[in-house]
């Protein structure tokens, strides 16, 4: 037999490659690993995408609510809940309100205004000076024996009141509805603790206080200048409700400015043998404004250039917890957070907003133009973070479980109706959403296999939505992330028609199925990450990605 005959005869060499599944990237945002050694399903990026623990999905987008609102940027969305004010029974969270329960006000610089109809007509019900800031309100409801009330603070304009009817500015002296001793003119921020206001005086280290159940009368200052090593002014107020070992009690919060941290205990603090101080404790600076704190289960979290913090933790340990992984929700992002805070850490607008319906916690970032909006999102069932771009969020306030938002452009929108960002107030579909995934990078390794150089062949994302997402993908190899930039159109989700379609052959409109589409990619690495940009416009889930690739040698 000839050597030609004998090469004839060899049957040919199938080509061989692997395919590897890896799940969404449902750990969420990761800034505190090295790329080579992030957790395969955490996310170098992760733009308008929330991870759960099934997968990823997109947000949900936004409803013009009250627009023309003159005076500059919306400062802070107000609410008065009367005691007999309820919550309709018929709410559906997917259906747009027309009115919201009770009394709902948004502020800018001009005046309060009444936005609790869905209006393009928004009237000014009380006046504001129009100086810079005079919208930054801090509000809260309180009742007596005299009804229900709600108490703001501007920035600028000092303290007022709001009985459900009537409004009525606050002014030093000793009549009915005035406040002695203590001026009001100077009061910025409110608070309820004990059954008492309490107040944050501008640029100053001294709280005022007033008599138990009154919302006028004679106040009093308490001066915590002695107990601020790091100086500063009061920033904010709260209350924190624990079990300290002697039964559940609730505790006054204060911080400063410079991050320090003061808590009381009692009842009256006028007499000693009823009002005494825990301790104090160092938290780091505190943003701008007086929104950056929200009660999160039994735990009160707080914004410092430190990150998002528990008070629990602070008061453990103080400044030697301070450090990542020891107590801060924003572990895994605190390298990207800090970037992002100090731009804007003295800027109007940091706020926590919790959407208990949704179980997302949203930090605003104010970066003070409409075309760089970000919010860190948390997902509360996982504590795993994503950003939100694209939604113009100045101030933010949770109505009747509705969550809404001003804007720099004088709009009040509402979240969360459908996955389309600008739904206008006239009828008008608002836009596709952008989103960006980027997961971690992976090795697709097996035993020695680590240091293998792989040649990647395809990749297959597998989405669940009523409608065929629309998708590119960028292969990156070797940590070196690139963003997919391409021009995307979405299709919108096709179903049966009733009465025409075939009975037991075409789907429903709005069901959701499986999507899954090979694409041809092309790269050469020991490690790979397929970045995804998406459009989307009904909900859509990202449960895993395929990568098809052949296995080479190290060189």
């Amino acid at each position: 037999m000839t050597v030609g005959m004998a090469a004839s005869k060899q049957k040919p060499i199938p080509k061989k490659f692997d395919v590897v599944s890896i799940p969404a990237p449902i750990g969420g945002l990761n800034s505190r690993d090295a790329l080579s050694a992030m957790p395969p399903m955490d996310a170098y990026n992760l733009v308008n995408w929330i991870p759960h623990n099934y997968g990823v999905s997109n947000r949900k987008g936004y409803t013009e609510w009250a627009t023309n609102l003159t005076g500059g940027a919306v400062g802070s969305i107000s609410a008065w809940f009367g005691p007999t004010t309820t919550i309709p029974t018929t709410v559906s969270f997917q259906t747009a309100p027309t009115t919201l329960p009770g009394k709902v006000f948004a502020s800018t610089d001009t005046g309060f205004w009444d936005i609790t109809t869905t209006t393009a007509a928004p009237a000014i019900v009380q006046a504001l000076s129009g100086a810079t800031n005079a919208g930054v309100v801090s509000s809260v409801d309180f009742a007596n024996s005299a009804g229900g009330w709600m108490l703001a603070c501007s920035e600028t304009d000092g303290y007022f009141t709001y009985d459900g009817t009537t409004w009525t500015k606050v002014t030093l002296g000793a009549g009915g509805n005035q406040v002695s001793v203590t001026d009001p003119t100077q009061f910025c921020a409110v608070s309820i603790w004990k059954r008492r206001p309490w107040f944050v005086v501008k640029n100053s280290s001294k709280v005022a206080y007033l008599p138990t159940d009154s919302i006028y009368g004679a106040g009093a200052y308490l001066d915590l200048g002695p107990l601020l090593p790091h100086g500063g002014a009061i920033a904010w107020i709260s209350t924190w409700t624990i079990d300290a070992g002697e039964g559940i009690d609730d505790l006054l919060v204060i911080a400063s400015e410079n991050g320090d941290i003061v808590i009381y205990k009692g009842t009256d603090p006028s007499s000693p043998s009823t009002f005494s101080l825990v301790g104090r404790w160092y938290a780091g600076e505190v943003p701008k404004g007086r929104q950056c704190f929200t009660t999160f289960g039994g735990d009160l979290l707080l914004v410092s250039n430190y990150g998002m913090l528990p008070l629990s933790y602070i008061t453990r340990g103080g400044g030697n917890i301070l450090s990542p992984g020891q107590g801060t929700y924003t572990d895994k992002i605190q390298e990207v957070f800090a970037t992002d805070i100090s731009p804007s850490f003295n800027f109007f607008g940091w706020q926590i907003l919790q959407i208990p319906r949704e179980n997302l916690l949203i930090i605003t970032v104010p970066f003070q133009q409409e075309s760089t909006n970000l919010q860190y999102v948390m997902n509360t069932t996982n504590n795993q973070w994503c950003f939100w771009q694209g939604v113009p969020m100045n101030c933010t306030r949770t109505v009747a479980n509705w969550p809404l938002v001003g804007t720099l452009d004088g709009r009040v929108l509402i979240l969360g109706l459908n996955f389309l960002d600008n739904n206008l107030q006239d009828g008008t579909a608002g836009n596709a959403i952008n989103g960006l995934i980027e997961p971690a990078f992976t090795y697709f390794q097996k035993e020695g296999e680590i240091s293998a150089n792989k040649h990647f062949l395809m990749c297959r994302p597998v989405w669940l939505a009523a409608g065929k997402p629309a998708w590119a993908i960028q292969l990156n190899t070797d940590f070196n992330p690139r963003a997919p930039n391409a021009s995307l159109t979405p299709t919108l989700p096709t179903g049966a028609v009733w009465d025409s379609s075939k009975w037991d052959s075409s789907l429903w409109s709005g069901t959701k199925q499986s999507w899954a589409e090979w694409r041809s990619v092309n790269g050469v690495g020991f490690s790979g990450q397929a970045s995804l940009q998406t459009l989307t416009e009904v909900e859509t889930i990202l449960a895993s990605i395929d990568y098809m690739l052949e296995v080479g040698g190290p060189m």
